[in-house]
């Protein structure tokens, strides 16, 4: 009798283990069997028109554009969403396909530049061009996201220094601050890229209306 239970009991553990081989088998094969979302990579451009002389270009202005500041939680590749208060998320399969701060640096110039009437000049342009000292333009970018409503916020700041800054002689500084939200036209993270844009747009026009 004592044998004939150790023995059902033997069975019983055998079963068992073999039950749980086959639903580790099951749950493996699920998760290789799942696709991951595919990456998505946006590219911050300009839309910017092109000469039809290639060796046309704007005169020179004497702005120059300091390497543009972003907050810290923008220095990251993913799109930022805010998903409540003081509560962000940022997107594992919707990035940037460079660095913010770069490509910023990059569509204000350009859209600065194209508001302006004349060319906008970065640092390294200027000590490569001009022998004055120019209206330096540093420009700030606190808050750049989309949140649960729809809309797509863009925070900003810019300080002209320099001794053309002002109306008046001497050193002048000002500054100036920029805030402003813009509903999205559909769902989905391409719509907050090109709604991000508009706005980075409406910013350079407001800068450009500042600059001397």
């Amino acid at each position: 009798m004592r044998n004939s239970i150790t023995t059902s009991n033997k069975r019983e553990t055998v079963e068992m283990e073999w039950i749980n081989v086959c639903l580790l088998c099951v749950l493996l094969t699920a998760c290789v069997g799942t696709d991951a979302p595919e990456m998505q990579y946006y590219l911050l451009r300009a839309d910017i028109s092109v000469p039809a002389n290639p060796l046309q270009r704007r005169s020179l202005s004497n702005i120059e554009l300091a390497p543009v500041r972003i907050a810290p939680y923008l220095q990251q590749p993913g799109l930022v969403l805010e998903t409540g208060r003081d509560q962000i998320t940022n997107a594992r399969y919707h990035q940037w396909s460079e660095p913010l701060q770069f490509s910023l640096q990059n569509f204000l110039k350009h859209t600065i530049t194209q508001a302006y009437g004349q060319e906008i000049l970065t640092s390294e342009e200027v000590g490569q061009l001009q022998s004055t000292k120019p209206v330096r333009l540093e420009v700030t970018i606190d808050q750049l996201h989309g949140d649960m409503n729809g809309d797509v916020k863009l925070i900003a700041s810019w300080t002209l220094s320099g001794d053309q800054a002002g109306a008046g002689k001497g050193p002048q500084s000002q500054y100036h601050q920029f805030q402003k939200n813009l509903a999205l036209t559909q769902d989905g993270y391409p719509a907050m890229v090109e709604a991000e844009k508009q706005l980075l747009s409406a910013l350079a026009r407001s800068i450009a209306d500042t600059l001397p």
